[in-house]
């Protein structure tokens, strides 16, 4: 179904679309308050996974690798601080790993969140708790706090990034391909 599969790149593309978002950020006098949020606000990028070491492992190790041999980002010398799951950049940006766990990101200015291998989330009939614990931890529960995120607090400008090779017939990537379609048609 013109799906991009296991080593494409998927994810080099979403650590490059977040080096350029914290580096045109990075270029702005006060980047929260242009975007109507209080000058001490803290701006994020956030990528998600299933589990916080597979976000970290898979994802974040190599995007903290970009940051670090980037030209782009070296003028900005020691101000830029790398930790094992954040990046803290100049003017109140930060780059986060995360996983799908609510408490861990929400709350936060997202400008962009990647839930990196959607369709690897457990659906709500497989997880295990109360509906609404596995609502949250689901794929279409963490991507629809991904949304909120971004244009709760940025609307317009926020950006939800999902990638994934289908699990499955009609799985959640298939399914928001479907409804990207039917939207980009209207």
């Amino acid at each position: 179904e013109g799906f991009v599969n296991h080593n494409s790149g998927k994810d080099h593309c979403c650590r490059i679309i977040l080096a350029r978002i914290m580096y045109k950020l990075l270029n702005m006098k006060n980047p929260a308050e242009y975007y109507g949020l209080s000058k001490n606000s803290i701006i994020y990028t956030v990528n998600v996974s299933t589990s916080g070491t597979n976000a970290e492992d898979v994802f974040f190790d190599e995007y903290k690798t970009i940051i670090q041999n980037s030209p782009y980002f070296k003028q900005f010398g020691d101000s830029i601080k790398i930790t094992g799951n954040e990046i803290q950049f100049p003017k109140n940006l930060r780059s986060l790993s995360s996983n799908s766990s609510v408490e861990s990101w929400e709350g936060y200015n997202c400008i962009a969140v990647i839930c990196d291998e959607i369709d690897a989330f457990k659906t709500e009939g497989e997880l295990r708790g109360t509906p609404s614990a596995r609502a949250k931890k689901s794929a279409h529960g963490t991507y629809y706090r991904a949304l909120a995120a971004t244009q709760s607090r940025l609307p317009n400008v926020g950006k939800v990034i999902e990638l994934s090779w289908p699990r499955y017939k009609n799985s959640f990537i298939q399914q928001r391909r479907k409804t990207g379609l039917l939207e980009k048609s209207t």
